[in-house]
């Protein structure tokens, strides 16, 4: 088999060029499913940190609603006397 190796080529794609191509064609796919899962992970803790942060908002801001609303019903309270 004195036959250039391009001659082999020709036809047939050289194994070791296939593997190589296919172990690429695996990285790449790993590489982005590990993107994916990344930043899957990083938009639910995005979401759960917005999640928190509105429940302690809502939370402050319905204590002051209520402590107003308690202030003005013993005004109310103490002026009807």
């Amino acid at each position: 088999s004195s036959m250039p190796i391009h001659a082999q080529m020709d036809g047939v794609r050289h194994p070791t060029e296939a593997i190589a191509s296919r172990s690429r064609s695996y990285t790449t796919f790993w590489v982005l499913i590990t993107i994916q899962e990344l930043s899957m992970m990083l938009r639910r803790f995005v979401a759960l940190k917005a999640v928190d942060s509105l429940l302690l908002f809502t939370v402050e801001r319905n204590k002051t609603s209520s402590w107003e609303c308690i202030a003005k019903m013993r005004e109310e309270v103490e002026t009807s006397d």
